[in-house]
């Protein structure tokens, strides 16, 4: 009996050590906290700052996605068919001018072009004993110690040595020439936009190996609705949201004249004017002025936030009233405080307490 009675205690204290633990660590009685409470709505202090409700003229816009491109991409091919030895680079990778990007198996060009160095030397070697054979030739003439037959037959020799020569050259020029093919340089400084072949697959000619692109020319391509063709108009400019936060300008280069029957929309094409960190396959958004409208502002710092709830401590004759609000957009104002947006809870010259 004080057997089990010690286990009982040991299990108890057990128990109790664990729920201590998790007490401290925050497992239990975790709670949302609710707006926070203002007691028989305390006065605003002297010590308070406020600031009104305001009613501006804001922007009207709509923001429109699309997906990052580059601008006439240059895509590389094969111009023999061989097995790809290596393909040194990834997509993304920096690449200079004349840098070898991919090499195909060359073994049966080297012992094409083993042999035809072979015929060559082989011409040349033949040319020199006809041009021997016919200098020997060109001294008996003038003793006329043989007949012009003879020389006739010795000069013929000659040229047709010399035009085995010229043949054999030809023939190592096509060769190396072709040599050339087995390897593919980029042709100009860039990026890899995408790989096509990887080693160890087949190039055939005219099937693209890669494609480089120039990280400073890259575009973006927006759909809007037709019934807003009048907003867009070629040569100006507009904002660009890029996934990841950074925010630059794009110059809209032309408009579709085809509208998409399916959706009703339109295609513009529009460069970026400052590229530098983004890359092609990123999504980016356009704004696209609709004009002006009248919303309710207040600084960003009026507002409170508890779990998803916000809320405003509002000032009504001298005291200090909980609020809650809907925001909107939020404006950086330059040199002052950023405003945000009031969709729904006040009302213009209300006042609020700011921090």
């Amino acid at each position: 009996m004080k057997t089990f009675l010690n286990r009982v205690l040991v299990l108890v204290l057990f128990t109790g050590l664990v729920v201590t633990l998790l007490w401290f660590q925050g497992f239990i009685l975790r709670h949302e906290p609710m707006l926070a409470e203002l007691p028989d709505n305390p006065r605003l202090q002297a010590s308070q700052k406020t600031a009104k409700v305001l009613e501006l003229e804001l922007p009207r816009s709509l923001r429109f996605p699309g997906f990052i491109e580059a601008i006439d991409p240059v895509v590389l091919g094969a111009r023999v068919m061989a097995n790809i030895q290596a393909l040194t680079v990834q997509e993304g990778d920096q690449v200079r001018k004349g840098q070898v990007l991919v090499k195909l198996d060359n073994k049966d060009i080297e012992a094409k072009l083993a042999q035809t160095k072979a015929a060559l030397a082989a011409a040349k070697a033949q040319e020199w004993q006809a041009r021997r054979a016919f200098a020997r030739a060109e001294k008996l003439r003038a003793k006329k110690a043989i007949t012009e037959a003879q020389w006739e037959q010795a000069k013929s020799g000659l040229d047709a040595a010399e035009a085995m020569v010229q043949k054999a050259q030809a023939a190592l020029t096509e060769v190396q020439t072709t040599q050339g093919w087995f390897q593919v340089e980029a042709p100009v400084e860039g990026r890899v936009l995408q790989k096509f072949k990887d080693s160890g697959e087949l190039a055939l000619p005219g099937q693209p190996l890669l494609s480089i692109y120039d990280p400073g020319r890259l575009k973006i391509r927006i759909g809007i609705p037709e019934s807003l063709r009048s907003k867009a108009r070629v040569g100006q400019t507009y904002s660009i949201h890029a996934d990841g936060g950074k925010r630059t300008q794009a110059r809209l280069l032309r408009v579709l004249p085809q509208a998409d029957s399916r959706t009703g929309t339109i295609t513009l094409e529009l460069q970026l004017l400052e590229p530098k960190g983004l890359q092609p396959g990123v999504l980016a958004q356009m704004d696209l002025d609709l004009g002006k409208r009248k919303a309710l502002v207040v600084p960003a710092s009026a507002i409170l936030k508890v779990g998803q709830v916000e809320h405003v401590h509002l000032v009504v004759n001298g005291r200090i009233e909980n609020q809650v609000v809907r925001t909107g957009k939020l404006h950086p104002v330059p040199g002052k405080e950023d405003q945000i947006e009031i969709l729904a809870g006040l009302e213009k010259g209300e006042e609020v307490v700011i921090r």
